[in-house]
C-alpha cells in the first residue's frame, strides 16, 4: 500500500506546533517503505488554513509534527472519517451493483 505523507517544517527541521511550518515535506513512501517520491513546499506564510487544504489536496494519509492544535486535529479527523464513511458508501453500492 502506498503511503502519502506530509511533515511540516520550521527552519529545516519537523515543526515543533503544525501551525508554525513555513514548508512543508510530502514523501511518497511504496509498499516496499521505499522513498518513491520527495518534495518540499515553500508556504507564502505559517498558516495552519494552508496545512490543512495542503494535506487535503495532496491526499496525505500520515502526518508527522510536534504538535497541532486541537481545532485543526479534530477538522482533519472529521474529514478523514467522512472520507472513509463515502468510500464505504461507494464500495458497498459497487458490490451491490455487481451482484
Amino acid at each position: 500500500m502506498i503511503k502519502r505523507i506530509m511533515i511540516p517544517l520550521y527552519k529545516d527541521e519537523v515543526a515543533p506546533r503544525f501551525d508554525l511550518a513555513t514548508e512543508v515535506m510530502i514523501a511518497i513512501i511504496s509498499t516496499g517503505n521505499t522513498i518513491e517520491e520527495q518534495k518540499i513546499i515553500v508556504l507564502p506564510r505559517s498558516s495552519p488554513e494552508d496545512l490543512c487544504h495542503q494535506m487535503l489536496s495532496q491526499n496525505i494519509s500520515t502526518l508527522i509534527c510536534g504538535a497541532i492544535e486541537d481545532e485543526y486535529y479534530q477538522f482533519l479527523k472529521l474529514f478523514l472519517m467522512l472520507l472513509l464513511f463515502l468510500l464505504k458508501q461507494h464500495h458497498l453500492h459497487h458490490v451491490r451493483k455487481c451482484r
